[in-house]
């Protein structure tokens, strides 16, 4: 059936503007999303094929560019507006976290803040956290992207961002995409010469928190904690 012939009560806007997005289904949402669908397919089976792509809507957040475009209908312009729509809810999602976890006191607030952003990696990233004398969270961001087992860190670029943010405590974090957050040999020895150049500057190095899965390890204090669910 064309799109244009459904009945305006099915269309999935209409729907919205009517009952709410809360009425709409996992497809009608993501049609809205996607606008139009092809030659072959109404918008809402395109959306419905997407979700059955992925074994649903719950794996979405693990998409990516080259993923989508290989669904017969998804070019890279739809293709782009789903990750986009998908990096403003974890964008969203991580503001929320931010607020809540705004004073950082125990490794487990480290791993509750970022927790979201390390779902599903498949390459080590280095996020980096800096705090003021009352331990309130007052910048973070990305600095690395690595292989799946080795990331480059220069400690320069951290100690610029401190100092340009105005912190003198640091937390860094990265992840293990193994799944085992135990620190390597590598990870211990870049830990320990963060602190020493850290002192020069008079910045101190809180932790070093590394995420597994399910895991995550304090180097600071020598612990790996296990996430039950």
């Amino acid at each position: 059936m064309n799109f244009k012939e459904f009945d305006d009560h099915k269309k999935p806007r209409e729907k919205a503007i009517k009952y709410g997005f809360e009425s709409l289904a996992d497809n009608e949402l993501l049609a809205i999303i996607l606008r139009t669908g092809t030659k072959e397919k109404n918008v809402l089976i395109l959306a419905q094929d997407i979700i059955n792509y992925f074994n649903g809507i719950e794996n979405l957040r693990k998409v990516t560019l080259k993923s989508l475009i290989n669904i017969k209908g998804i070019g890279k312009s739809k293709a782009l507006e789903i990750l986009s729509c998908l990096e403003l809810g974890k964008r969203i999602k991580t503001i929320e976290k931010q607020k809540y976890y705004a004073k950082i006191i125990w490794p487990e607030d480290v791993y509750h803040l970022v927790s979201d952003y390390y779902q599903d990696l498949v390459q080590e990233h280095f996020y980096l956290l800096l705090l003021n004398n009352q331990n309130k969270l007052v910048h973070q961001n990305l600095l690395y992207k690595g292989t799946n087992d080795t990331i480059k860190v220069d400690i320069k670029d951290i100690i610029y961002f401190a100092i340009n943010h105005k912190s003198n405590k640091v937390i860094c974090v990265h992840n293990h995409p193994s799944g085992n957050s135990e620190p390597s040999l590598s990870d211990l020895h870049i830990t320990q010469e963060m602190k020493d150049n850290f002192k020069i500057f008079n910045i101190v190095l809180l932790d070093h928190i590394i995420i597994g899965l399910d895991n995550y390890y304090s180097i600071n204090l020598n612990k790996k904690y296990h996430i039950f669910k």
